[in-house]
């Protein structure tokens, strides 16, 4: 009997020991992950603004830590790290005592995940709430009008408490990207030419946040990649004038640092903010200074919506900023034929007029050849030179071998200022009763001064050299028309003789079925300032009337 106890006591002992057992193996540690937006941060957000996700690692095991912690959070592609990073990294137990948190944490800005290692999840409270760990870590993105989707996997959060545990279902937290219309950049300037070196036009460039009334937009900063919001490289033959005049405008926003230097040919506008809805307009001065060895050069001037403009919301303009200005060079060239139309044999006269357009220094001449004035140069025809003159200052005109052209030597011109070369001429036809035109062109570069960077304009004029009296004729209607009916012609004169005419007679002789009519419908009329005196045989020789004007003008 004795035995007997002794064998009951040994079996208590070890259901005891067994219930014990049984015990400890029902408080084995549950681990657990969560996601959610951090408290004060928002969803959805605008491109480019930042909000936070909140990591909580939660032990539910009131006997122990979970120890050894680590995980890394493989963001979306469309999220990054951005802000601070890590905001905060906190622990309680389940008593909701802090604990200090343990491992290291890595959020690098810029990247694309968050990761922990040797982390420790405190003892949850027997009962009661899980000790816990938060870690909260700031985002962004510039994905507009997406909904990114961040995920940790279940198994991914993995730990030690009693042996190796993890996490048993996933966590998932989405952010919301609003669609955000792209801005809008614009450049002008103040007139379409400026002289070379010494005129300064405005050049004004715009950014427009219109199409977005209630987001802002912000501009890259100094610390940003690329370190600018906006961007303007100047063609060759532009950069910044001696006295810059630079102003910025952004009402409502925040100015942006723009600060161009004279002699600068990059424009940058670095930080600040376009208000919603609003613009932000900067101006400079600039200046040309080269034509590229012709009197005007043309340049274009871009700013490109992709790699010239950046904002933090990662939007860009739809299209390219455009402007076009021409640099020209201070000497223009302009010349006539009075009268457009000459009578041969008779005076005329070219007119040649050089201009100096720079506001602030005089042009100093030294040669200047203009030969032949006719374009042909023929000794036997053409247009001749007589006597030249000028109006440039201590200038000297002549007619060169031939008469052909004229030679003008020395002379200067004041800025804004202008002076004359005249040059009469008698012309002659090539072949009588044959008119013919002629086209004097003076080549770009011909006027040569002082300065040779200074180059000319061209000069292109053609005059028409016909006979004293020119004659011309129409008909109403010109067509067919049923016998019987009135055909009126029209018989125009032009006297390009330089002194009236007088008793100017001309016979018409009608073709065969054709009678000229003396009264009905209407009898010959005569029209023109200064012709008078029309006189008639209609009625005599209907067949072939002879009129005569008894005085034309000049």
């Amino acid at each position: 009997m004795a035995k007997l106890g002794v064998t009951k006591k040994i079996l208590g002992a070890v259901i005891g020991l067994c219930l014990g057992a049984l015990g400890a193996t029902s408080a084995v540690a549950a681990l657990d992950v969560s996601m959610s937006i951090a408290p004060t941060y928002i969803n959805p957000i605008n491109s480019g603004d930042i909000t936070a996700f909140r990591i909580t690692l939660a032990n539910s095991n009131p006997a122990s830590s979970v120890t050894g912690i680590a995980f890394t959070d493989t963001l979306p592609i469309g999220l990054k790290v951005a802000g601070t990073g890590l905001v905060t990294y906190s622990c309680v137990d389940g008593f909701g005592t802090p604990i200090g948190p343990t491992g290291s944490v890595t959020a690098t800005v810029g990247s694309g995940s968050i990761s922990l290692s040797g982390g420790t999840v405190p003892v949850a409270a027997g009962g009661g709430a899980s000790g816990r760990c938060d870690i909260d870590v700031e985002v962004t993105s510039t994905a507009r009008g997406t909904v990114q989707t961040n995920t940790i996997a279940a198994g991914a959060v993995t730990g030690t408490d009693t042996g190796p545990i993890s996490n048993g279902t996933q966590a998932v937290q989405t952010v919301t990207i609003n669609n955000l219309n792209r801005p809008v950049i614009s450049k002008s300037f103040s007139s379409a030419t400026v002289v070379k070196d010494d005129q300064t036009v405005t050049l004004t460039l715009t950014i427009s946040n219109a199409n977005n009334p209630g987001v802002d937009l912000p501009l890259n900063g100094a610390a940003d990649t690329p370190a600018f919001g906006l961007r303007d490289i100047l063609p060759a033959g532009l950069e910044v004038a001696a006295a810059p005049n630079t102003s910025v405008s952004c009402p409502g926003g925040i100015a942006p640092n723009f600060i161009p230097s004279a002699g600068d040919t990059t424009l940058l506008a670095v930080g600040g903010k376009v208000a919603a809805g609003g613009s932000c307009t900067f101006r400079v001065d600039i200046v040309g200074t080269t034509t590229a060895g012709a009197y005007s050069n043309s340049l274009t001037n871009i700013v490109n919506a992709s790699s010239d403009f950046a904002t933090p919301r990662g939007i860009n303009p739809a299209s390219n900023a455009s402007a076009t200005l021409a640099v020209q060079s201070a000497l223009q060239v302009s010349k006539s034929f009075s009268p457009g139309t000459a009578a041969a044999g008779q005076s005329a006269v070219l007119t040649i007029v050089l201009r100096n357009v720079s506001p602030s220094r005089a042009l100093t001449f030294t040669t200047f050849t203009d030969d032949p004035i006719d374009g042909i140069g023929n000794a036997g025809y053409g247009l001749k030179v007589g006597s030249p003159s000028t109006t440039c200052v201590g200038g000297v005109v002549a007619a060169t071998a031939g008469n052909l052209g004229i030679a003008l030597t020395g002379g200067t011109l004041a800025a804004n200022s202008s002076c004359t070369i005249s040059v009469p001429f008698v012309g002659t036809l090539q072949a009588s009763g044959t008119p013919q035109s002629f086209t004097n062109t003076i080549p770009e570069g011909a006027v040569q001064t002082s300065d040779p960077s200074i180059i000319s304009q061209t000069a292109v004029a053609s005059v028409n050299l016909v006979d004293q009296l020119t004659v011309s004729k129409t008909v109403s209607p010109n067509g067919s028309v049923a016998p019987g009916n009135p055909v009126q012609y029209t018989i125009t004169i032009n006297n390009y003789a330089a002194v009236p005419l007088t008793s100017v007679t001309f016979t018409d002789t009608l073709p065969a079925g054709m009678t000229a009519l003396a009264s009905v419908p209407a009898p010959p009329a005569l029209s023109g300032a200064g012709c008078i005196g029309l006189t008639d045989t209609v009625a005599s020789a209907p067949a072939a009337p002879t009129f005569t004007i008894g005085n034309m003008p000049a």
